[in-house]
C-alpha cells in the first residue's frame, strides 16, 4: 500500500513526511538539484516528432539538446550511454520492437535510470494504458491532442513544471 509523501520547506530545510514519520533533509540538497538539459523523444512517427520539435520551440523549450529514438530499444541504448544525464523522456507507448510500456517498466527498474522523469504522450486513452504508466512510474501522461495548439498548450504545462518550477534530484 503507498502512503502519501509531503514536502515541505521549513525555514530553508526541506521536511518530508513519509507514513507519517518525519525526515529532515540538509539544507545543501537545493544545491544538488538540477535542471532538465536534454530532452529525448521516442517517438517512430516522423510527423510526430516534427509537431513536439515545434511546439517544444513555440513554448522557449531548449531543444538544442533535443535527440530522437524509434523504439525501446534505442532509448534504452541511448540511456545507458549518457550516464548521469540530465534528461527528460517523452515516451510514446506504441512503438515497434519494444513499445513504450515495457520501456517505460525497465526505465523505472533501473536503478541507474528510474529517476529520469518520463512524460507519456500517447494517442491511446485507455484507462489500462493510464492506469498502467502511473503504475510502472511514469510523471505524467497526455493523450496526444488532435490539433496543434493543444500540443503547444501541452507543452506549456510541461514547461511550466518541469523547467520553471520543479527540480530533481536524480540518484
Amino acid at each position: 500500500m503507498r502512503h502519501a509523501v509531503w514536502l515541505i520547506l521549513h525555514q530553508g530545510i526541506i521536511i518530508t513526511e513519509i507514513n507519517h514519520q518525519k525526515l529532515e533533509i540538509s539544507e545543501g540538497i537545493e544545491k544538488n538539484m538540477i535542471k532538465i538539459t536534454s530532452i529525448i523523444i521516442a517517438e517512430d512517427d516522423f510527423d510526430d516528432r516534427l509537431l513536439l520539435e515545434d511546439a517544444l520551440n513555440d513554448n522557449n523549450i531548449p531543444s538544442e539538446n533535443l535527440e530522437f529514438v524509434s523504439d525501446g530499444d534505442e532509448l534504452l541504448r541511448l540511456l545507458r550511454n549518457k550516464p548521469n544525464g540530465q534528461y527528460m523522456v517523452f515516451l510514446d507507448l506504441n512503438m515497434p520492437k519494444k513499445d513504450g510500456r515495457q520501456t517505460l517498466q525497465e526505465i523505472k527498474s533501473d536503478s541507474e535510470l528510474k529517476n529520469i522523469p518520463v512524460v507519456i504522450l500517447s494517442t491511446s486513452n485507455a484507462k489500462e494504458d493510464i492506469e498502467m504508466s502511473y503504475k510502472n512510474g511514469a510523471n505524467t501522461y497526455f493523450t496526444k491532442p488532435n490539433k496543434y495548439s493543444e500540443l503547444v498548450e501541452v507543452m506549456a504545462v510541461i514547461k511550466s513544471y518541469w523547467w520553471d518550477k520543479a527540480s530533481y534530484y536524480p540518484s
